[in-house]
């Protein structure tokens, strides 16, 4: 594993976040982090996959700030779902971890007008996490 995820760019019109396993990327390739800028379409939409590895057992909190929609997966499970048509808007979610690398997906869509991602985590307790943007050093695929 190298650090990075791995991304699928999509182009269309929604107003929530679409069935990703039914549509044909424009475009797919690695990048350092969850990173849409640059792209020239207004009506896009991305898939982010890869693992993230976290320090210690904990509880930990996931955020992602959108405009529009984004879910956070953590293997399976949803663990934050802001998806919808919506300006800059933050939802949170937490998990229990064990310490190491776990498989993660963050998807989201821009409907029209700003577009914007971020996504952050923290963890509780001594030598835990401050809320932070997820750094490169953290992100594999």
């Amino acid at each position: 594993m190298v650090n990075g995820l791995d991304y699928e760019y999509y182009e269309g019109a929604w107003t929530a976040l679409p069935d990703f396993d039914a549509l044909t990327p424009v475009r797919t390739g690695s990048i350092n982090n969850f990173d849409i800028s640059g792209w020239t379409s207004d009506t896009f939409a991305f898939r982010f996959t890869g693992y993230i590895e976290v320090p210690d057992d904990n509880i930990y909190t996931f955020y992602t700030t959108s405009d529009d929609g984004s879910k956070l997966l953590i293997a399976d499970t949803l663990v934050v779902d802001n998806d919808d048509m919506h300006g800059m808007t933050e939802r949170f979610g937490t998990i229990g971890l064990f310490a190491g690398k776990h498989a993660l997906t963050v998807i989201m869509f821009d409907g029209g007008g700003n577009q914007a991602l971020q996504v952050r985590y923290e963890s509780l307790g001594y030598g835990g996490i401050s809320k932070r943007l997820i750094p490169d050093s953290v992100l594999y695929h």
